[in-house]
């Protein structure tokens, strides 16, 4: 898993919650991988130093539970990933061979996919690679490094996973089938609660990438309704600008992220959650939103499509800002069935997530494969 420079969620709760389903199976012991760049060299031009690393960080993923192994890489531009692979598959070929893995899995196919089919290929072992939102976009449209890494997962990983059935379909397209796994939320963290009222809330970055300046021209013309932004604001967007320009003045509000439990109270005080991005997986918010008790409104994104209809929420196409605001009036004021709402999410949710998972690392640990395909 790679983490991200960040003291309180170094590494996805919906990954790690994938990783202790798969620790859980009978027979099989799961060892979490970490790389961390070099702490002497945290400050170079690369990836990895832009971001700012602290040493705090490292601390906050050494408390995880699987306790993972730390393994140290050099961070180096524009290879930082490259260098974190060969960092991890020289650590485990020094091994020997009765502690080495068996099977090594990874998600987002630029990243720990990449890695774990790196890795994997080094020691002639299967591999699982996990293709997240905006992998089918690197391999259909992006150059460069990024591209190139995502290409070597697709192609020679043993298996590949998809989160959602239209990214399946994008990358059967290019030429491989995907199972497809939903790295959902857990269900012990989100559930319903009664719906009384309450803000329109949003849960992302904070910025255009997540089209949030769609979301507020549409606030503007709600005049009765509130916005709660939960989320990091992205570098560049001016979140104080774009309110006083729009007038929106004391109706929106913004929170940082925050532990699961603080966001599921967010949930159970909102009225609607709006996703305005175009996503190619689910995004989480989505889910979150549906396994407590909130309808969703969201961009008529072809993953969007799988999850909402009018029984659960409204898609919006394009950047109407009437239509959006129609949805998202009808949505904070009409009466949804709970359970309904609840079912779609569980669809999605970490549940299903654990049963597919579980059963794909099953497969690839009793695949009998050449070892010359696994180089």
């Amino acid at each position: 898993m790679f983490p991200k420079p960040d003291v309180r969620h170094p590494i996805s709760a919906h990954e790690l919650d994938a990783a202790r389903a798969v620790a859980a199976m009978r027979g099989v012991d799961l060892e979490i991988i970490v790389p961390l760049p070099l702490r002497a060299l945290r400050g170079a031009a690369s990836w990895m130093g832009r971001n700012g690393w602290k040493d705090a960080v490292d601390d906050a993923i050494r408390a995880i539970e699987p306790k993972p192994t730390v393994i140290p890489f050099l961070p180096v531009p524009r290879r930082s990933y490259q260098s974190a692979a060969m960092a991890v598959a020289a650590s485990l070929i020094a091994r020997p061979p009765a502690r080495r893995p068996k099977l090594v899995e990874g998600c987002r196919l630029d990243v720990a996919g990449f890695c774990a089919t790196f890795v994997a290929r080094s020691l002639e072992v299967p591999s699982i690679a996990v293709a997240w939102s905006g992998d089918l976009s690197a391999l259909q449209r992006l150059e460069g490094p990024r591209r190139r890494r995502a290409r070597f997962a697709f192609d020679r990983a043993t298996y590949l996973a998809t989160v959602c059935r239209s990214m399946a379909v994008g990358l059967a397209e290019l030429g491989r089938a995907a199972e497809v796994i939903p790295f959902g939320p857990s269900t012990r963290t989100f559930s319903p609660s009664p719906r009384n009222g309450g803000p329109v809330l949003f849960v992302g970055t904070i910025g255009h990438s997540r089209r949030v300046d769609v979301l507020l021209d549409a606030m503007a013309l709600l005049p009765e309704l509130s916005l709660l932004l939960v989320g990091a604001i992205e570098p560049g967007f001016d979140l104080p600008f774009e309110l006083r320009r729009r007038g929106l003045g004391e109706r929106v509000s913004q929170r940082l992220p925050c532990e699961p439990s603080e966001l599921a109270a967010s949930y159970a005080a909102c009225s609607v959650v709006v996703v305005p991005g175009r996503s190619e997986g689910v995004p989480p918010s989505m889910i979150e939103a549906l396994l407590s008790g909130r309808p969703v409104v969201a961009t008529a994104s072809p993953s969007a499509t799988e999850v909402i209809d009018e029984a659960v929420g409204r898609r919006v196409t394009g950047d109407d800002l009437e239509a959006w605001r129609d949805a998202i009036r009808t949505c904070a004021t009409q009466t949804f069935d709970p359970s309904k709402l609840r079912a779609k999410g569980l669809e999605f949710s970490g549940d299903v997530t654990a049963d597919r998972l579980t059963e794909l690392t099953a497969r690839a640990l009793s695949l009998d494969v050449p070892r010359a395909e696994l180089r």
